[in-house]
């Protein structure tokens, strides 16, 4: 595998494929903006050859670094089975590890999950909790899935999934306002 990956990258360094300005040098060298980029270039095969295998490869690169956008992605394909095998627990864990930083669309996707049960057990409180941070970090959550779930739910179930929704999007808002205390 090691030797694969060395020879598709030593290909697209003569090949001018995404090696576009020492990207992949700086990808190998654990530039996390590098890899994410890295990762939607195969991903989309825009500025190189459509590869999913290699977007895993460096969606996971810098999804161990933390990065959200590359946890959620990572989640996506596990999900989908594009890239690498389809597993949904592996989905959940890099989805719930890109939500709590407050990605919305991986805690849409994690709303998703409790509600229809795919990797773990159906659990329409916790979707509602997923879908109510998904709505007030700005993602598109469809009202019809805020309502259908809550159709689920009795009134001391909604008014504790609400706060615990509020509880951590306090504590995401902590995260971000330390991470970009952090970049100053």
């Amino acid at each position: 595998m090691i030797k694969c990956i060395g020879f598709a990258i030593l290909l697209l360094a003569f090949s001018g494929g995404a090696y576009a300005g020492g990207l992949v040098d700086e990808a190998q060298m654990g530039d996390v903006g590098a890899q994410l980029e890295l990762g939607l270039r195969y991903a989309s095969g825009r500025k190189t050859t459509k590869d999913p295998e290699q977007a895993v490869y460096w969606f996971s690169r810098a999804a161990e670094q933390g990065d959200a956008t590359a946890q959620g992605l990572l989640g996506s394909a596990y999900s989908e089975g594009k890239g690498a095998t389809q597993d949904y627990r592996k989905a959940i864990y890099w989805w719930t590890q890109s939500a709590e930083q407050g990605d919305s669309y991986s805690q849409h996707n994690l709303g998703m999950a409790y509600y229809t049960g795919k990797g773990t057990p159906k659990d329409y409180r916790q979707a509602y909790v997923w879908f109510l941070l998904s709505a007030a970090n700005g993602s598109a959550t469809p009202a019809g899935d805020l309502s259908a779930v809550a159709s689920q739910l009795t009134t001391e179930e909604l008014q504790s999934a609400k706060a615990e929704a509020e509880t951590l999007q306090h504590k995401i808002e902590s995260i971000k306002e330390a991470q970009g205390e952090w970049a100053r």
